[in-house]
This record gives structure tokens, C-alpha cells and sequence, in this order.
């Protein structure tokens, strides 16, 4: 029985078997010391296990900090504005200062938006 086997499948038996052990032997003498097995894949992802534990720990209280320093800076934009508001010149200043200029054009001024918009023919958009 066994020998009938072999006559029939002896070509395919040599060939799995030879692929097999070709396999075997690169396993075990490239691609183990290349990749490093699974003892070094373990160290390697524990080390980054405790690097993450560590920052995680950091970070932990560290939203209490950042919202004290938002609501400081929200504290210093409102101070910015209201000085800045108080230092902004008067309308009739910046028209005399326009008069002398002999410029007739009003700029805006912060805060302000100008009621003049380009609508329909000639806003400025021209074609070739």
C-alpha cells in the first residue's frame, strides 16, 4: 500500500518535503535573527508600554494648567481691547487728517465695515 503511494505521488512527496525544509532552514537562520523572534518583539512593546504609562501621567492634571492659562489669556484680550478702544482717534480727527492729505476716500475703521459692495456691471471684475 505504501509502496503504490509513493510511485504515484513521488514527484509532489519530494517536492512539498524539499519546499518544507528550505522553509525551515531560512526560518530559523534569516528571518528569526532578522526579525528578532517573539522575546524581542515582547521587550520591545513593553518599553513602549511604559513610555505611554509615563506620559499618560503627565498628562493627567495637566488640563487644569491649560484652562487657567485660556481663561489669563481670555483676561488679557479684554484688556488689550478695551485699551485699544480708548486709543482709537476720533471720526473728525481721521476726515481732517484726510483734508490735509487731499484725500477724499474714508477708510473703515476696525470694527466698522464698509457699506459699499461691487454688485452687478463694472465691480471690478473684467474679463479679456
Amino acid at each position: 500500500m505504501f509502496k503504490g503511494f509513493w510511485l504515484e505521488n513521488k514527484e509532489f512527496l519530494l517536492l512539498a518535503g524539499g519546499g518544507l525544509l528550505v522553509f525551515f532552514v531560512v526560518n530559523n537562520y534569516f528571518i528569526e535573527s532578522y526579525v528578532g523572534g517573539a522575546e524581542s518583539i515582547r521587550k520591545e512593546s513593553q518599553k513602549k508600554h511604559q513610555a505611554v504609562v509615563l506620559l499618560h501621567k503627565g498628562l493627567k492634571n495637566g488640563w487644569i494648567e491649560e484652562k487657567l492659562k485660556v481663561k489669563a489669556f481670555q483676561e488679557h484680550e479684554l484688556e488689550l481691547k478695551k485699551s485699544s478702544a480708548s486709543r482709537r482717534p476720533s471720526r473728525s480727527k481721521v476726515r481732517a487728517a484726510n483734508s490735509r492729505s487731499g484725500s477724499t476716500r474714508r477708510y473703515p475703521t476696525p470694527g466698522r465695515v464698509s457699506a459699499r459692495r461691487p454688485t452687478g456691471r463694472g465691480s471690478g471684475c473684467r474679463l479679456p
